[in-house]
């Protein structure tokens, strides 16, 4: 529980235990009750970044996008949201680095390679992420979900890791203009290109969040095929 709780818990394991191989700036840690968890907080006064994990979950809950769910729960006195762990026995969870560097050892485009694999769930990631302002969409926050017996590529993983989402909307700040690591250009640009690909339904937005998604449809208007790519 070190990198959750940032205190040893224990002196009876090894330096470095199963429970913190975790990656991210954020504390984290995989604790098992009936099932397998990841266990998030931050370190903010009113754990914005927790409570932004959570609020996106929810929002995604009323949508047609593939995402991991999270709960908020209090840990040892720590405000936390979780999540149960998506890989199991069948299917691993692989992050998007590694594809990348496959597709470079195949000599193949990465991101031709993920349009043609898997198009509607990778433009609902682009689109999500400019409506709730995810700006840190790194190339280890999302990922693929693979077969453990044919080790071949099931499709793209479920949306996770939201909790820088939100705070920009709230704070007033644009992220237009801002570089979107998957597609390498700006965050509006690469929404606009792939929200006619993306087939996004929600049920239900707050009214800020669907503004956003409207001023894609309208601008999105003007693209009709993908060789806009």
């Amino acid at each position: 529980m070190v990198s959750l709780l940032g205190e040893n818990v224990s002196l009876q394991h090894n330096l470095v235990a199963q429970d913190i191989t975790t990656s991210g700036m954020y504390r984290k840690s995989w604790v098992r009750i009936d099932s397998l968890y990841l266990y998030k907080s931050d370190r903010t006064n009113d754990f914005a970044n927790t409570k932004a994990e959570y609020d996106v979950s929810c929002l995604l809950d009323c949508s047609n996008v593939k995402h991991v769910r999270y709960e908020l729960v209090e840990f040892e006195g720590l405000a936390c949201c979780r999540c149960k762990c998506i890989s199991d026995d069948d299917v691993s969870l692989v992050d998007a680095e590694y594809i990348k560097q496959w597709c470079a050892h195949m000599k193949k485009d990465f991101l031709s390679f993920v349009r043609a694999t898997c198009l509607s769930d990778f433009a609902k990631m682009v689109v999500v992420d400019y409506v709730f302002a995810n700006t840190d969409r790194h190339i280890n926050n999302w990922g693929f979900l693979v077969s453990n017996d044919s080790n071949e590529i099931i499709g793209m993983a479920p949306l996770f890791d939201h909790n820088q989402a939100l705070l920009a909307i709230e704070l007033g700040n644009s992220i237009d203009d801002l570089v979107y690591e998957p597609t390498g250009k700006s965050m509006l640009e690469s929404a606009m290109d792939y929200f006619p690909f993306s087939e996004i339904e929600f049920c239900t937005l707050p009214v800020r969040y669907e503004k956003r998604l409207h001023r894609l449809q309208r601008s999105s208007a003007n693209l009709s095929t993908l060789s806009a790519f």
